[in-house]
């Protein structure tokens, strides 16, 4: 009898638990920050503020919001005070209401931490959090979401940013920072260009597109497509597991690697050694008319094609030459299986 009463109980507490769980679930693409063809366009469109407050920006050095679902944007703005707007279809409970806190040089603005497992019966909310920024900061902000879109506006001039997304996209127009930080889990990244002395990007899952990037840092991503206009600066750490990179054009020095994908690189002009590594795909690099450099390719599977004078090894898997007179820097291409193209950009 005791081991029927205990399967009992067990059915029991599994049947709550899937139904939770599925009940989350629904919630979560409810407020999916994409929607859903026409069954979130109205809400949408019918978002109203529903809670506001400016913050006084005198001796304030850093900026945090950290929320668990919402699309983030943010506004520039010629007012003194900084002002944050929660917007929704509907009114709002207060434990769905933000909290903040302005201490120590620090202004924090956060979600509510759920007290129960019954938020998750909320249906039918759209919320959206608007940050309406004075153009005259240029100290620290650090925006998190865990599922939502962040949207920065054309320019943005700050000491540093920091940004993390769980889930969600990056849009966003020219940046300009001392440090930048970004980590995405599973979106996409649209940037015009990121002008930063010490940058850092790292993607689980999702394409990543920059108009240009100036400065010295890195790019990595566990799983898609890496596409920069230009890459400029110092040290360079450029690579995906499964991708691939296109530069269309590249001064530095560093690393370019996919462990499966191709990368392509025109308008390379080394100011150190630069090592592409593709274990497999191919590779193809177009050095700028005026590039010095040694030159050391080899494949594992695959053929070396160059326009520029290169010397084989026997078996044509291994070549070295050199561009202009006297090279300081020397470009190591290497594929496991897969060809290596080098040339002269035209």
């Amino acid at each position: 009898m005791n081991k029927k009463n205990s399967l009992l109980t067990q059915i029991i507490v599994w049947g709550v638990v899937a139904f939770l769980l599925l009940s989350a679930f629904t919630v979560l693409l409810s407020r999916s920050a994409s929607g859903f063809s026409g069954l979130s366009a109205n809400s949408w469109d019918s978002l109203r503020t529903i809670q506001e407050e400016s913050f006084p920006l005198e001796s304030v050095n850093e900026l945090e919001f950290d929320f668990s679902s919402m699309d983030i944007t943010v506004y520039p703005t010629k007012e003194e005070d900084l002002t944050v707007k929660l917007l929704a279809n509907r009114d709002l409970r207060p434990e769905e209401l933000f909290v903040s806190s302005a201490e120590n040089g620090k202004v924090l603005v956060k979600s509510r931490p759920h007290r129960s497992f019954f938020w998750m019966f909320s249906f039918g909310a759209f919320k959206r959090l608007e940050i309406h920024l004075p153009e005259r900061y240029a100290e620290s902000l650090n925006i998190e979401t865990s599922s939502g879109n962040i949207t920065l506006p054309e320019t943005l001039a700050l000491h540093s940013l920091a940004l993390h997304l769980s889930s969600g996209n990056l849009s966003a127009g020219d940046i300009h920072t001392e440090e930048f930080a970004l980590g995405l889990t599973s979106g996409n990244i649209r940037l015009d260009a990121l002008n930063s002395a010490r940058y850092e990007m790292r993607i689980t899952s999702g394409d990543t597109e920059v108009g240009a990037v100036r400065g010295t840092g890195s790019i990595g991503s566990s799983s898609g497509n890496i596409r920069v206009g230009s890459v400029s600066g110092g040290a360079q750490d450029i690579s995906t597991a499964s991708g691939n990179i296109r530069l269309d054009g590249f001064t530095g020095h560093g690393e370019i690697s996919t462990q499966s994908g191709n990368i392509r690189a025109e308008e390379a002009l080394l100011t150190g050694d630069l090592d592409v590594r593709v274990t497999s795909g191919s590779a193809s690099i177009a050095l700028a008319k005026e590039a010095e450099a040694n030159i050391e390719a080899s494949v594992t599977s695959g053929d070396i094609d160059s326009d520029i004078p290169l010397s084989y090894d026997k078996q044509g898997r291994h070549a070295t030459g050199q561009v202009g007179e006297n090279p300081a820097n020397t470009l190591f291409v290497r594929t496991t299986s897969g060809d290596v193209r080098i040339s002269r950009a035209e």
